[in-house]
């Protein structure tokens, strides 16, 4: 590199950027910002579990008369009224067009799908605890950072700046 560019090469050497710390979220976050499942071995089986349940569930419904919807988290029976006889009406869909329902065979596996559904809060949970765990150690030298890359930028703006003026 040119001796010019000394003085932003002694700038930039002061970084500590904690690649560890990224490497870490870039193992548990995907480029959606959602949680992996390889995060951790508790979010892999809560979400194997909770794929189970629904399958379960869908598989259950199907047997029946009528569309498989979801309301208020729990899978139920969108059908046309009256409500078939031993069903829970849950919900009126479609200006009443059709009645939510859900059969007494799926009220359990609703249940078990709300537990495995509070079993992948909890683990997200304890993802998202330790990240920002790792986080908070590194946080002095990634504020220090910023405030280099804060002072590079107001280098770039004040060269081009000085180009614009000629």
């Amino acid at each position: 590199p040119p001796p010019q560019l000394a003085p932003l090469r002694h700038i930039a050497s002061a970084m500590v950027t904690h690649p560890e710390v990224a490497d870490k979220i870039r193992a548990c976050v995907d480029d959606q910002g959602e949680f992996k499942d390889g995060a951790s071995p508790e979010l892999r089986r809560a979400r194997s579990n909770r794929a189970t349940t629904e399958g379960k569930l869908r598989r259950a419904l199907q047997s029946s008369n009528g569309t498989v919807a979801t309301h208020q988290g729990r899978f139920v029976l969108a059908v046309t009224p009256p409500a078939p006889a031993g069903a829970r009406v849950v919900g009126v869909a479609a200006g009443g067009a059709l009645v939510l329902v859900e059969p007494p065979s799926v009220v359990m596996l609703n249940g078990q799908l709300a537990q495995n559904i509070a079993a992948e809060e909890t683990a997200i949970d304890a993802i998202r605890r330790r990240l920002t765990y790792d986080v908070a150690e590194a946080v002095v030298d990634l504020f220090g950072c910023l405030d280099l890359v804060t002072r590079l930028d107001v280098i770039a703006a004040k060269g081009r700046q000085a180009m614009a003026l000629n």
